[in-house]
């Protein structure tokens, strides 16, 4: 534990005996973060800071942040529609409701149709 007060001269120094280097990256605009949900955190204009040691690197981020989720309509694919257009034998519009409705899961979509909630 570093006790008290410690002058940045010293700090620098006890780092570098322990390996460990800090580098601010300069001019940084944003910086997203992406789940595999879809969400994500984005950062505009932040403060990046990278942490060097032996174990590998750490970037530090500071700043605002907003968390962004993507619509519905963005968690399936083509081949979803198509797989849920054949497979309950309806069309394109009829599929992609339901798909939005069962938050992209093609399956309960197509459970959707064949029970007639859609």
């Amino acid at each position: 534990m570093i006790p008290g007060r410690i002058n940045p001269r010293q700090l620098r120094n006890l780092m570098k005996q322990f390996g460990i280097q800090i580098e601010e990256l300069k001019n940084v605009k944003e910086v997203t973060i992406t789940f595999e949900s879809g969400e994500k955190i984005h950062f505009t204009r932040p403060s990046v800071t990278i942490i060097k040691s032996q174990e590998g690197e750490m970037f530090q981020i500071i700043g605002k942040y907003e968390l962004v989720r993507e619509s519905p309509s963005e968690a399936f694919t083509e081949e979803d529609i198509r797989i849920v257009m054949e497979k309950a034998n309806v069309d394109r519009d009829q599929a992609i409701k339901a798909l939005k409705k069962a938050d992209g899961n093609p399956a309960e979509a197509i459970m959707l149709i064949l029970s007639g909630e859609i």
